[in-house]
């Protein structure tokens, strides 16, 4: 049961990799108008998931090992830091899709500069 847990923990980057990888061909399927960019989606996702691994080692392998006085604790980050990795890259994809969401407001403006009324 243990070796399970652990190989899931292990793998749970590779797994989320195939998500996110499905995940943004099926956006880009659905989207009408402008595409999104790969390069964007992987850069945020890649930034997203560095950030968690980061904070997963200093915060939570450092700080264990300062409050409970064990030496090893650093040595954590190797069960601690594929988990990081997967829901950082899943805040990644959904920052990403938040930023693509956002309305483009220069265009928006001069659509609606151009179609609206004139008073008499």
């Amino acid at each position: 049961m243990a070796q399970t847990a652990l190989t899931l923990m292990v793998f749970s980057p590779v797994a989320t990799a195939i998500g996110l990888l499905a995940y943004f061909f099926i956006v880009r399927s659905r989207t009408v108008g402008r595409k999104p960019h790969f390069l964007a989606f992987m850069s945020t996702v890649a930034f997203w998931a560095v950030g968690a691994l980061v904070f997963a080692g200093i915060v939570v392998a450092v700080g264990v090992s300062a409050f409970y006085d064990v030496g090893n604790d650093p040595f954590a980050i190797f069960i601690y830091g594929p988990p990081a990795l997967a829901v950082g890259g899943i805040a990644g994809a959904i920052s990403w899709r938040k930023e693509m969401v956002k309305p483009d407001r220069t265009v928006e403006g001069d659509a609606r500069k151009n179609t609206a009324r004139h008073s008499l």
